[in-house]
């Protein structure tokens, strides 16, 4: 598993994300990783963010060449969704419907912001899955939390691109938690634990949001993490697990059509409880 040198991490244990995955996902694990630190204070604070993708895969000899495809922006949030050109033909095909992902990824943006701390902007970059990817993406903290990280879009035909996409953002929400976080003065910041079960908790209930009634939610709790686990995917599979087990509970079992109202109205109160109690 990858070791990011970073604040918090986010660790794709299967091919879904903390909750699992809608029914055309694919199941095949990853060992994606993702994180994002803090550097410095004041004017000289920088917000830098982590990937790494495809390992296992042959590096690439440079970076790819993206272009912006979508941006949303909705008060001082704003999302902005680049891609690779194989990435951006899935993207732009006729039938890549995201729109709601995007929208709805913006509204968490911008409720995510403590009070006081700077507006923020989630760039999300998709590249094809076939290389190995590393990037350190710096971006200045002192007005803006940037949150800048690289994903793979599977093939073309692997999953729907709404999928993809809600998926991708659900992990760059969970980064931004760990930023504004990371923000926070020493007294009103949270422990690590607690840091851990708020980031979950905003990637599984950001993917509960965006359910379609189509869609198939499948609420698989993770394992405990292993003794001797390094410490920071120890910390993100046992939150993950316990936001997992909670929502199950909320919605009266693990397996949940989007069309099942009283199912889903458990789980949207279950989320908006446990988020204003963090």
């Amino acid at each position: 598993m990858p070791r990011l040198p970073a604040l918090a991490c986010t660790f794709l244990l299967a091919a879904c994300a903390t909750l699992a995955c809608r029914a055309d996902a694919a199941a095949t694990a990853t060992g994606d990783a993702w994180g994002v630190r803090v550097l410095g204070s004041g004017a000289q604070r920088n917000i830098e963010s982590l990937s790494e993708i495809n390992a296992g895969k042959p590096a690439r000899a440079q970076p790819p060449a993206t272009r912006v495809v979508a941006r949303r922006a909705l008060g001082d949030a704003s999302v902005q969704l680049l891609a690779d050109a194989p990435s951006a033909r899935v993207l732009q095909a006729p039938d890549a419907a995201f729109g709601p992902e995007l929208d709805k990824a913006v509204e968490w943006l911008q409720k995510l912001r403590p009070r006081g701390q700077p507006p923020a902007r989630i760039v999300l970059t998709l590249v094809e899955d076939s290389y190995h990817l590393r990037t350190r993406r710096s971006h200045p903290g002192a007005d803006a939390l940037v949150v800048d990280l690289v994903m793979a879009l599977p093939a073309s035909g692997a999953v729907a691109p709404s999928t993809a996409v809600g998926k991708a953002l659900a992990v760059a929400l969970h980064e931004a938690s760990h930023a504004y976080a990371a923000l926070l003065p020493p007294g009103k910041a949270p422990s690590r634990r607690d840091d851990e079960y708020r980031a979950s908790l905003v990637e599984s209930c950001y993917l509960v949001d965006t359910l379609r009634a189509s869609d198939t939610l499948q609420l698989a709790p993770r394992t405990a993490a292993d003794a001797g686990e390094y410490f920071v995917t120890a910390q993100s599979r046992d939150a993950g697990r316990d936001v997992v087990a909670e929502l199950v509970r909320a919605a009266g079992g693990g397996h949940v059509r989007g069309n099942d109202n009283v199912a889903m109205l458990g789980l949207d109160l279950a989320c908006a409880v446990r988020l204003a109690q963090r």
